[in-house]
């Protein structure tokens, strides 16, 4: 075992690294075409659907929100796929369930519960809700 590891770091010490020059040779580089020599221009990355300009059509997309057991009850709409990231702050510990999915989560001045579900089919309803005072939080509608 010993030998073994002497004799791989001699040869490594001993076989010359490849130098930058070694690899600019037509051929060398993945990226490279073999018989001009030229490298392909990667592709413009597509806009995320936070950056785009224009309102999402079918694409399903990131949807996060905030939102606080203090306020009045918010609406938010979503489309089918979607993933909607849920954040429920509170003054106080609490718990709240986001009834139609099944998740519980404690809420606290500190430590907010968190959601995070991907949205079913069209005319699904979800309710956020404290479970001891019954108060409702959001209403995500998936449209």
């Amino acid at each position: 075992m010993v030998l073994l590891l002497v004799l791989s770091t001699a040869l490594a010490v001993l076989i010359p690294q490849p130098r930058p020059s070694d690899q600019a040779r037509t051929g060398d580089r993945p990226d490279e075409t073999p018989r001009t020599g030229k490298v392909e221009a990667e592709p413009e990355p597509k806009p995320r659907a936070a950056e785009q300009a224009e309102p999402r059509k079918g694409t399903p997309g990131v949807i996060e929100a905030t939102v606080t057991t203090d306020g009045p009850l918010r609406r938010i709409q979503v489309q089918p796929g979607d993933r909607l990231v849920l954040e429920v702050r509170s003054r106080r510990a609490a718990q709240v369930e986001l009834e139609g999915s099944g998740l519980v989560d404690t809420v606290g001045p500190y430590d907010p519960a968190v959601f995070d579900v991907l949205a079913g089919s069209r005319g699904e309803r979800l309710l956020a809700r404290e479970l001891e005072t019954g108060r409702k939080i959001a209403l995500v509608v998936v449209r």
